[in-house]
């Protein structure tokens, strides 16, 4: 009985194995050449635009869990090491707090159809701003009300 507790406890949770299972299936759809050129040229097209269509290569992050959750356990950090490529990269949630409060500040946002929305409500600089036609952009109210109060 203690084997097959010792192997659960090795075991990666069901979430990040579905998680890993998506991130297999986006590769797969990115294989074939028109949904990628699709994404690309379509998707990304307005974003790309101001950058005088650089190339572009996918790349892939899976953010699951904590720490503390494989710190202690060979077993599992080799396993999740064992999956990662180098276009694809595993991070648990603690990592992106990491020195926060010594990166630097990016905006939010969400490509969304035609638009690009601003999900940030505090004011960075007007860099941004200057890549994009204004027309695809959309900020807003608590985003706008800073960039009022600090420029």
């Amino acid at each position: 009985m203690s084997g097959f507790i010792r192997t659960l406890h090795n075991d990666l949770h069901p979430d990040f194995v579905s998680a890993f299972s998506q991130i297999l299936q986006w590769r797969a759809w990115f294989e074939n050449q028109s949904n990628y050129t699709g994404f690309i040229n379509g998707t990304l097209g307005s974003v790309r635009e101001p950058m005088g269509h650089n190339s572009c290569h996918v790349k892939y992050v899976l953010v699951h869990g904590r720490r503390h959750e494989f710190a202690e356990n060979a077993v599992k950090r080799n396993k999740i090491k064992a999956m990662e490529q180098h276009d694809f990269k595993i991070l648990s949630y603690d990592s992106l707090l990491e020195a926060l409060d010594r990166k630097h500040p990016l905006y939010a946002c969400a490509r969304k159809n035609e638009w690009i929305d601003f999900l940030s409500t505090a004011y960075v600089s007007d860099e941004v701003f200057s890549y994009f036609d204004p027309s695809i952009l959309r900020i807003n109210d608590d985003l706008r009300k800073d960039i009022v109060e600090k420029t």
